[in-house]
């Protein structure tokens, strides 16, 4: 597993928010109508999202673009 500090940005932030919220990657998935693996993707930086993820994971987390 990549240390937080070694993940690309929006990995990173991805997964502070999760840790803070403590909102667990299954949650966020059902929230954003995806797969738990495409979630697992995102927080581990495999995957870059495009902007319509983005906005699908800001309404998941109820958190707004300047967080």
């Amino acid at each position: 597993m990549a240390r937080t500090r070694d993940l690309p940005p929006f990995a990173r932030e991805l997964t502070d928010i999760m840790h803070d919220r403590r909102l667990r990657g299954t949650v966020l998935a059902e929230r954003m109508a995806v797969t738990r693996a495409y979630v697992s993707n995102l927080t581990r930086g495999v995957k870059n999202p495009g902007p319509q993820t983005v906005d699908k994971v800001l309404k998941a987390v109820e958190a707004n673009a300047e967080e």
